[in-house]
């Protein structure tokens, strides 16, 4: 934490410029993609990206939106990087390596925070949080208001809002349920589609949620059982329409519909329109033997759906429930 704070940066992506190894991508005034191992592109779909175990990665591109994470650099307590390959005990989807950003608990957080910014090219936040105790049940409640007006002709501007909760409650000495909610809701620029003039402008709009519960049950201090159930919904839309296709043919519209036997029309089309779920179960047990032997092992069942008007128009919406088990040891080769 205390590194974050001292980097000054604003951007979470922008965090693991401080790691060896990774790259930080800026596609745009507001598209960012973080990379290692060389899979430098805008869509890396190998390295996974969890915040408090809960993976983040959307399914239609199997990447990262850094933009809607539901999170803010003031709420995180750590980073915790796996750059090694196939990290067993972060499922699919980490062939790069793993990052898992763990938040702070409400419990150690400030009771009442409020922030502003304001800068060049329009950039403005307004943050507030709130954090208390009421007998066993920590929550923290966070609200958030970011806009900036892009780059000149870019047409990469931000509006977003952002509602978080975070809570853990103590249902005896040894057992905990943590529950987490964040929503996003808002438009950002999209560039243009194909040649300049043939499509018109038009906005993105995003409505993102997602929602986790957690069960930790202690046998004791070096034995844990935990249940873990998430579910994340994405809703982007970027469709547009193209200028009339008499237009575009250099034609009238009577003359149009002479030569095709049609009313004059338009093209409708769009780069990032889909309707995602991801809902995931996660058995997870962990124990360390007096001798130095740690291990973790567990299961998983995951669901996908996804629907989209430009890419998946005959099929309507495609679904896929993926089974995993996994499991890591550790064995002290010295005493």
């Amino acid at each position: 934490r205390a590194i974050i704070e001292a980097s000054g940066f604003i951007e979470i992506a922008d965090i693991f410029r401080l790691v060896p190894g990774f790259q930080v991508v800026h596609a745009d005034g507001q598209t960012f993609a973080v990379n290692s191992h060389g899979f430098s592109w805008q869509y890396p779909n190998r390295l996974q990206i969890l915040i408090d175990g809960r993976s983040t990665y959307t399914s239609s591109l199997s990447a990262i939106d850094w933009r809607t994470l539901g999170i803010h650099i003031e709420d995180i307590e750590r980073i915790e990087v796996v750059r090694g390959p196939a990290a067993s005990a972060y499922g699919s989807n980490s062939f790069a390596g793993a990052i898992n950003i763990i938040t702070r608990t409400p419990e150690l957080d400030d009771k009442l925070y409020i922030k502003a910014r304001a800068g060049n090219m329009g950039e403005r936040q307004l943050l507030f949080r709130h954090s208390a105790t009421h007998e066993n049940l920590n929550y923290r409640v966070t609200a958030s208001v970011r806009e900036n007006d892009g780059f000149d002709n870019a047409r990469d501007e931000r509006d977003l809002s952002d509602l978080s909760f975070s809570s853990k409650i103590a249902l005896t000495h040894r057992d905990y349920v943590e529950a987490n909610f964040s929503y996003t809701h808002g438009s950002v620029g999209a560039p243009e589609i194909g040649s300049e003039g043939f499509f018109l402008n038009r906005d993105q709009s995003l409505n993102i949620w997602s929602g986790d519960v957690q069960w930790s049950h202690l046998f004791s201090e070096n034995e844990e059982l935990k249940i873990k159930f998430f579910h994340n919904f994405r809703d982007e839309d970027d469709m547009t329409s193209s200028i009339p296709l008499s237009s575009i043919l250099g034609i009238t519209p009577s003359d149009f519909q002479f030569l095709t036997g049609a009313p004059d029309q338009t093209i409708r089309a769009g780069v990032r329109t889909f309707n995602a779920n991801r809902s995931d179960l996660e058995f997870q047990y962990s124990r360390i033997l007096d001798n130095g032997i740690q291990y973790v092992g567990g299961a998983g069942i995951r669901y996908d759906a996804l629907a989209s008007e430009p890419y998946l128009t005959e099929k309507g919406t495609v679904s896929d429930t993926s089974y995993r088990i996994f499991g890591n040891i550790q064995i002290p080769l010295q005493s």
